[in-house]
């Protein structure tokens, strides 16, 4: 450790005596943690050390020669004039053996290109590969539907790409990795490889790396074979399908690090393995700190960069010991379950890094959670959003044989948009390739995207958009929203905006939030916010539309609220508006109740026992970004009706200083808003109520500020600014600045505290102050930090 006193982890140039030091460290134990650090800051400085890293696997050397003449000469054009006489099967019958085998020839053939199949069957020692692989209808299955392939796994997103020839490279994988196995994993047994975990690994690898070379394809192999031939795999790894597997083998897509997907596996393979349910608190093994040992910030490039330059060893070896924040957790816990074979994978969410596991129920967790709106990385279709991995599930997780007609009547819709058949016939395979899996997304959207392509009249449309609602039901809401909006545009230019309200009214029952929670990346009222904007300026249309989604989102969570919050905005600008919004809130909860009576009869109206629990935070929010007073109290007296908050503890004096506390009948309005926050508790922010920590939070910024709005003039009579309570924070708000106005324009500071107190009082009895706008902020330009309180209570008497 004498040698950390001298260094500090910069990337300056060494003194004679640190390197003296760190070579000292490096002698005494390479491969230690501070050996692979003195090894990493000497490489770092120029000095020329071999890095031996971990153990590569060997690549298995390639026959010399060619190979063609005994691998199959096959062309698209032969295959397709097998299958382009394939009509869909009529009700109760199914495809013969010989046509399903020729369907998936063909899908296979069209996604890798007629080179990339001379690239394959020109590769020396790919004979026996191609002649199994291209009679095993289940292998080409799993190969062609599986999921769409990524155009690029070395920039580390997976963009979608269909077109012909995208899945060449993802097929010359393949072969690769089976000639590497060389039937250790993958038996060879009477002209066939086995169907078992090693094979539909392999497939998976293939798919999700297609631009690999063959020495890093052969190095990830022999790590998980190893792994799986000790036995080491999750139970569930050994059965599960490839789809499991592409999400099970989603880490280490990024080809410039040395932090691969093998080296992190032989670590997990050799440290951890722990029961399912467990792996959702590994992360708490990586101590959370914001600065390394040296007092790198990890936001910085220099946190983990020796221990990265060292070699081949996993920056997560270490991270255990050096630690790291959000990203570091969740990358650890998540990399835990894939070196199992377990389907994890990190998530986005705003500010934060979490990571999801998929249990072996079909549920998807969110781990190392904090908004739940989440972006899953691995995509199968053009979405990040969570919806898209509930149509998964049911896509997948579900009848496989049902899938697998889905998909063979797209091959031939394909097939048969492609040689010019007429629209009718055309039309008849989208349509029994969305009968035989209605919740397959895939073909909903496929048949769409013809639709569009053949530019079919509205009504046509309609039809398809009503079919595709059904199909997916209203728990695939997020691509039911995706289909709906450039209808909906189409509507409103096409036919006007009474047709578009009256759609809009008629698909309302088909976007209903199921009862089970589920993540949201894109939330419903930015859904209804677009739809809005086609629709016609005036109270009556929007009534009409908000009283419709209100009423079919009764009983929801989320999105009752996000209904209440689109309303809100938009009838919260004027008095007559929130009179206007308050009616249409109780018709739409009446009308709700009336037609959801329970098992006894007892209707569930407003007020209810079963009457939905609502979000009344986006409707605070939005009265108070607007400044309308008006709103904000109104949705106040709401919520202690219909969403109580109740917090334990004492309650605040109702008059102080001589004067009552007014600002409890006022608002409170922010500079700026943050993922941190909890706008439901505004109210409590300002009134006698008990209010817990954690109300308003900015964001990041130079002058923050939170400003209290009072019913109408007043003398003040004194202020109590309330700090947060042992978070370590305190400090953020100071310098603390009070300013009052009497019009919120002109602004008369009364006090500024420069040292962060838990109670802030500013007695200003007989001070003459009147005002009706009280600022509490930092002082402007004095560091950029969150700012967050919680209290601001202001007390004075009426002059209005």
């Amino acid at each position: 450790m004498e040698y950390a006193l001298h260094t500090n982890g910069s990337n300056g140039a060494l003194s004679a005596t640190d390197k003296a030091l760190l070579k000292e460290a490096f002698d005494l134990g390479r491969d230690t943690f501070w050996g692979q650090f003195a090894m990493g800051r000497l490489i770092m400085d120029g000095e020329k050390i071999e890095s031996k890293g971990l153990p590569r696997a060997k690549v298995v050397p390639r026959p010399t020669g060619s190979n063609t003449s005994s691998v199959p000469s096959i062309s698209i054009e032969q295959v397709k004039s097998t299958i382009k006489t394939i009509r869909p099967p009529k009700q109760g019958e199914q495809l013969k053996e010989p046509e399903k085998l020729a369907i998936v020839r063909y899908a296979v053939l069209r996604l890798i290109g007629q080179k990339g199949w001379q690239k394959l069957v020109s590769r020396p020692g790919a004979a026996q590969f191609v002649k199994a692989f291209y009679n095993d209808r289940e292998w080409m299955e799993d190969f062609a539907w599986s999921g769409t392939f990524p155009d690029s796994s070395q920039r580390g997103d997976y963009g979608v790409s269909t077109d012909p020839g995208s899945a060449e490279n993802a097929i010359l994988a393949l072969e690769s990795l089976v000639f590497q196995d060389k039937g250790r994993w993958c038996a060879f047994e009477g002209g066939k490889y086995e169907n078992n975990e090693g094979r539909r690994f392999m497939t998976a690898l293939a798919i999700n790396y297609p631009d690999k070379d063959e020495e890093w394809l052969a190095d990830v192999l022999d790590a998980y074979r190893n792994t799986a031939l000790k036995g080491r795999l999750h139970k569930s790894a050994y059965s599960q399908p490839v789809w499991l597997w592409r999400y099970a083998l989603q880490q280490g897509h990024d080809a410039t690090g040395t932090d691969t997907m093998a080296a992190q596996l032989r670590h997990f393979d050799k440290f951890i393995n722990v029961p399912l349910r467990e792996y959702g608190s590994l992360f708490w093994m990586i101590t959370y700190r914001m600065q390394n040992c040296f007092g790198d910030s990890v936001h910085g490039p220099w946190y983990y960069k020796p221990w990265s330059v060292a070699g081949e060893w996993p920056k997560r070896k270490y991270s255990q010991i050096v630690g790291g924040v959000c990203g570091e957790l969740s990358k650890y816990s998540s990399t835990c379950s894939n070196s199992h074979g377990l389907p994890s994978c990190t998530v986005g969410q705003p500010g934060h890094c979490a990571f999801t596991r998929r249990l072996t129920d079909g549920r998807w967790v969110i781990d190392n959670d904090v908004t739940g709106h989440s972006q899953i990385q691995l995509r199968f279709w053009p979405y990040y959003e969570w919806q898209y991995v509930a149509a998964l599930e049911s896509t997948f997780n579900a009848d496989r044989e049902a899938r697998l007609n889905s998909e063979r009547m797209l091959t031939l819709a394909a097939l048969a948009e492609e040689i010019g058949k007429d629209d009718k016939s055309i039309e008849k395979y989208y349509q029994h390739a969305c009968a035989a899996q209605p919740g397959n997304f895939g073909a909903w959207s496929g048949y769409g995207a013809w639709l569009m392509r053949s530019q079919m009249p509205l009504d046509k449309i309609r039809v398809w958009v009503r079919g595709c609602a059904r199909g997916m039901k209203a728990g695939r809401r997020q691509p039911l929203w995706n289909i709906l909006t450039p209808y909906f545009e189409r509507v409103a230019k096409e036919k006007g905006k009474a047709a578009l309200k009256e759609d809009i009214i008629d698909f309302a029952k088909y976007l209903k939030q199921p009862a089970e929670k589920l993540y949201e990346e894109a939330d419903f009222k930015t859904v209804l916010e677009k739809w809005g904007a086609l629709l016609e300026d005036d109270e009556q249309t929007r009534y009409d539309v908000l009283k419709a989604m209100l009423a079919a989102q009764f009983g929801t969570s989320d999105f009752f609220s996000s209904a209440m919050g689109w309303g809100s905005d938009y009838f919260s600008k004027s008095a007559s508006g929130v009179a206007k919004f308050n009616q249409c809130l109780s018709e739409a909860l009446e009308d709700a109740g009336s037609s959801d009576k329970n098992a006894k009869g007892k209707k569930k109206g407003k007020g209810g026992a079963d009457a939905p629990k609502i979000d009344f935070a986006p409707l605070l929010l939005s009265a108070s970004q607007n400044g309308n007073l008006g709103a904000f109290r109104q949705m106040v007296k709401m919520q202690q009706q219909m969403s109580p908050i109740v917090v334990q503890g004492q309650k605040y004096p109702a008059s102080d200083f001589g004067g009552e506390l007014l600002g409890a009948e006022g608002m409170l309005r922010t500079s700026t808003t943050s993922n941190f926050e909890h706008p439901e508790r505004y109210p409590l922010c300002i009134d006698s109520s008990p209010c817990g920590e954690g109300a308003f939070h900015t964001a990041k910024e130079t002058a923050p500020w939170a400003e209290v709005t009072l019913p109408g003039p007043t003398e003040l009579t004194g202020i109590i600014v309330e700090n947060r309570f042992g978070n370590g924070n305190s400090s953020r708000q100071v310098p603390l600045v009070v300013s009052v106005s009497e019009d919120g324009q002109s602004w008369q500071e009364v006090k500024t505290f420069d040292s962060a107190q838990d109670t802030y009082r500013i007695d200003l009895k007989g001070a003459g102050k009147r005002a009706r706008y009280v600022k509490v902020g930092r002082k402007p330009g004095a560091k950029e930090d969150f700012f967050h309180l919680n209290k601001i209570l202001v007390y004075g008497k009426k002059l209005w």
